[in-house]
């Protein structure tokens, strides 16, 4: 039987802030028995789908779902009791105990902005919430909010303090964060799909699944082999027409595909469109000529991280930056519509 799944984008507030948008159509061409069908949640601002085909089971899909419910308790930033919303509200007071698990998300998420200078910024909360897009106080902002947000989104002000040993021994015991300007805030929206759908498919391989499709609102994972042998399809939204013919298909074994589009999150205000992937060195959505980049990696944190950055900076940028990434693959889609890719790209 042929199965597609299509993503369907959430007007929750609190991932329509995340500098990443995510749009694919799967195409599935694959014979299977399931016991029971696809099951699907909306968690994380977004709907999430999980099909283990003929081992799919209403035990293991509880497993994975309560595990999306545990993150979603950690780095929703908009949930009064979530360690996000904790470490923001001690912003500039005090360092925060965390769980290891947001100890080490935010440290990948550092790592990022490090190796692309910024363009991936996991401090750019307080931007993000002053444009409010896809909320009730979407609006440009002025200079001089700007002047007062810009100095906050700096991430070399998140400063990680690892437990440096235990109780007996009168150090710190567990990992900390602080963030050391009162107003900051952390939001991982930029790279913590990509991190639920590795820990999804961690589950999926434990549980011996033989054959899966993960999407988290557009964080796409597949791996096994399909009856026939052929691999999965995966076709990525052309930006001037999203409802129509893909741009491009992608012939791809395992791997995450994740994409970073201008076209699915935005408000228009006096007949100007502004898209949701902010800059923080201008503070404005990024204008960079591109309309999408999509890319396929074995992690998908990886994969997430690198789509917002890569959007960001642009192509040109963009290419001499995955020179460095070799086990990863991205394909360019400029406002013209004219496609460009790294020389491995499965299309």
């Amino acid at each position: 039987m042929v199965y597609t799944v299509c993503m369907l984008t959430s007007t929750f507030r609190h991932f329509a802030v995340r500098v990443l948008s995510t749009s694919f159509l799967l195409v599935l061409a694959v014979s299977c028995r399931r016991i029971i069908p696809p099951h699907y949640e909306l968690l994380m601002g977004t709907v999430c789908t999980v099909d283990a085909f003929e081992d799919g089971s209403e035990q293991l899909y509880d497993e994975v779902f309560e595990r999306l419910e545990e993150l979603e308790l950690i780095f929703n930033p908009t949930r009064a009791d979530s360690e996000v919303t904790a470490v923001n509200a001690a912003a500039g007071l005090a360092p925060v105990e965390v769980s290891h698990e947001l100890f080490l998300v935010l440290s990948e998420a550092i790592s990022y902005a490090k190796l692309t200078d910024g363009a991936l910024n996991p401090a750019i909360g307080p931007l993000v919430n002053l444009w409010g897009i896809l909320t009730n106080h979407e609006h440009v902002p002025t200079d001089s909010e700007l002047k007062q947000v810009l100095p906050l989104c700096n991430w070399n002000d998140v400063e990680l303090l690892p437990a440096a040993g235990g109780a007996a021994s009168g150090e710190a015991s567990a990992d900390r964060v602080y963030l050391k300007r009162q107003g900051m805030a952390i939001d991982l929206g930029c790279i913590v799909k990509g991190y639920a759908a590795d820990q999804v498919v961690s589950i999926l391989k434990k549980r011996r699944v033989k054959r899966a499709v993960v999407n988290l609102g557009g964080n796409v994972y597949v791996f096994g082999i399909k009856p026939d042998g052929s691999p999965w399809r995966i076709g990525v939204k052309n930006p001037k027409e999203p409802g129509g013919p893909s741009a491009a298909m992608m012939d791809v074994k395992e791997c995450s595909a994740v994409t970073s589009g201008m076209y699915e999150r935005y408000f228009e205000q006096n007949g100007k469109r502004y898209h949701h992937i902010l800059d923080s060195a201008t503070g404005f959505p990024a204008d960079t000529g591109i309309a999408s980049v999509t890319v396929i990696s074995l992690s998908s944190l990886q994969a997430d991280a690198l789509s917002t950055a890569l959007f960001v900076l642009g192509k040109e940028a963009g290419m001499k930056l995955l020179e460095g990434i070799p086990e990863v693959q991205a394909l360019f889609i400029d406002n013209e519509g004219v496609l460009s890719a790294t020389p491995g790209f499965p299309y």
